[in-house]
């Protein structure tokens, strides 16, 4: 299990070596998990965050953590200490959900009978809808994979900017997934999260550019290959998108430009959060509506008055 966390990137060598008694007792809860139909980022912060709750147990109590000692005092603890050393509302609260899904996986395993979160406050915090990129850091980012001619990078980007595809759901893509003819075209995502179906429709912009790097690799199989053949995990897409975002002088993760797909989709389709949760594929519509939120920029430019 060990080195499964490491070769998936989940969690470094020295976070493991700090929390390898509880991986060698609680192997199959951290399968189950890593098994999980998340994103590789979020698994990340899902191992990285149970970790962290873990050094801090065992340094708290001076004792070896199992999973059974989670309680609700313990959990109160947690919450008071990362207050006091100034961790933001927004980060106790997501280290708090990871711990309620190894609460979670826990219970299914009848590792634990108590439910430990049952009369735990969170600390509240304001909503605010997910950062995305303005026009101008689109266009300079945009305009870097254009000046190194990279047909397959911009075709990959946009497919994120213009379709709103999940980096995972791009790297899935196949050549018969793509279906364009001269005024439409759809992308067939086999693999979305909950591994739900759905077919999502291409731009103008996205058209012709996937024409164009499909004619000029028309080899089968994966849409999108490296050197060593198909792109296989999303960290591939978050080193070229960092690649051109640093040449650009801006800041920038996939899923920011999902988001900001979201937000220029109901720019010009303001009452359609309907039609949104179709293309992104979001069974609950609740979901979608984060993007009716305000961005902290937005609010920054209302009160410029």
């Amino acid at each position: 299990m060990q080195n499964t966390l490491i070769l998936n990137g989940y969690l470094p060598q020295n976070s493991i070596n700090k929390i390898e008694s509880f991986i060698g007792q609680h192997e199959t809860l951290l399968q189950n998990l890593a098994s999980r139909d998340l994103s590789h980022n979020s698994k990340k912060a899902l191992f990285s965050d149970i970790a962290h709750f873990i050094v801090w147990y065992e340094a708290r109590f001076k004792e070896t953590f199992v999973v059974r000692f989670i309680t609700n005092s313990a959990l109160q603890a947690y919450r008071d200490d990362s207050e006091k050393a100034g961790l933001s509302p927004k980060t106790i609260i997501r280290r708090l959900s990871s711990l309620r899904e190894l609460v979670k996986e826990a219970k299914e395993l009848k590792l634990l009978d108590h439910e430990p979160f049952r009369k735990l406050k969170a600390p509240q915090v304001q909503p605010l809808a997910p950062k995305s990129l303005t026009e101008s850091d689109c266009r300079k980012l945009l305009r870097e994979i254009e000046i190194r001619n990279n047909l397959r990078d911009e075709a990959i980007v946009q497919l994120m900017l213009g379709a709103g595809l999940r980096a995972s759901e791009v790297i899935a893509l196949k050549r018969e997934d793509i279906e364009i003819t001269e005024r439409k075209g759809f992308a067939l995502i086999r693999s979305g999260k909950g591994n739900k179906t759905r077919s999502v429709p291409l731009n103008s912009t996205i058209r012709p550019l996937l024409l164009e790097y499909t004619k000029a690799n028309p080899s089968e199989g994966a849409l999108f290959v490296g050197q060593r053949g198909g792109l296989k995990i999303p960290v591939t897409l978050n080193k070229i998108l960092d690649f051109y975002a640093k040449k650009a002088g801006i800041h920038c993760h996939p899923h920011a430009l999902r988001h900001t797909f979201a937000y220029s989709y109901l720019k010009h389709n303001p009452s359609d959060i309907v039609g949104l949760a179709q293309i992104l594929g979001h069974s609950n519509i609740q979901t979608t509506a984060i993007y009716t939120q305000n961005r902290l920029e937005d609010l920054q430019e209302k009160v410029e008055f």
